[in-house]
């Protein structure tokens, strides 16, 4: 209906229903055969999406109709401001007629594609219960609130859970290598993106394409919860955000010890630890 409104001739288009599981192989077909692919979903379904064309015909031009819990992508690509301020149509027509720009892919031990973010700590913990109540109880039907509540009661259950012990990161700028250990800290979170969480900020200088991923880290938890009640007082964000630890790299290695829990682009990932190493590196752009 609203293609028909903007004038889209049904003969230039089709839509395809995403399947559990089937996404990336959807995205992959249909980027041989499609000059453009529109995603309807959160971050997880477009995050598959964009790994799903990165294996098939790069080339393929990729939009976002944010329908998700945190929109992460969407949000730092102007998207979501797009669709929370014109009506549906509108913001449709703006979007098929938006100039393109690359966004910077990134491989996982060689095998899985990040294009958001990854974190290890006590935010991938949260993550990773909310996950799995949301395939238990077929969360995703709820109100945008009561996932928020879901989540935050989420939180307060995993409230004392850190990176474990013995966990440590290596990670190149240029010929130069860092070791930081990392079994103090809270979360780490590496960004390829400015936003996480919705509006939390942990790098808001990250550039989507500029060929590095940006690593932060929280020492405490005070340091996390800081960033994410502030998420709309933007002068006391901005000063929480001074107190973190970053670093950039294209690089990065990271060992961990048995006990951690892994999320990346708002999936859990946790079953890629039983390596004990992942190996992250830039894939190319879409």
């Amino acid at each position: 209906v609203f293609l028909d409104r903007i004038h889209v001739s049904k003969d230039h288009y089709c839509i395809e229903l995403t399947r559990v599981g089937q996404v990336q192989n959807q995205a992959q077909n249909l980027s041989r055969i499609a000059t453009s692919i529109v995603v309807i979903g959160g971050d997880g379904t477009v995050s598959d999406a964009i790994a799903g064309v990165s294996n098939g015909e790069p080339t393929t031009t990729i939009g976002i109709v944010p329908l998700g819990t945190a929109n992460d992508l969407a949000r730092t690509l102007n998207i979501n401001q797009l669709f929370n301020t014109k009506p549906f149509n509108k913001a449709l027509e703006h979007l098929l007629t938006a100039p393109n720009r690359l966004l910077d892919i990134w491989h996982i031990n060689g095998q899985r594609i990040m294009s958001n973010y990854l974190s290890l700590g006590f935010d991938a913990a949260v993550n990773a219960n909310f996950c799995r109540e949301r395939q238990d109880r077929n969360i995703s039907r709820r109100s945008l609130k009561k996932k928020k509540i879901a989540f935050c009661k989420h939180g307060i259950y995993r409230v004392s859970h850190n990176v474990r012990p013995g966990s440590y990161m290596c990670f190149w700028h240029g010929k130069k290598k860092q070791k930081i250990p990392l079994g103090s800290f809270c979360s780490v979170i590496l960004s390829n993106i400015k936003y996480y969480a919705s509006r939390i900020r942990p790098a808001p200088f990250a550039d989507d394409n500029d060929g590095f991923l940006n690593i932060t880290l929280f020492p405490t938890l005070p340091h996390y919860m800081g960033l994410f009640i502030t998420q709309k007082l933007s002068p006391i964000h901005r000063y929480c955000n001074r107190n973190l630890i970053r670093y950039f790299s294209n690089h990065i290695d990271i060992y961990s010890s048995p006990g951690n829990y892994l999320q990346i682009d708002g999936e859990d990932r946790t079953e890629l630890l039983q390596e004990g190493r992942l190996t992250i590196k830039k894939f190319g752009q879409v």
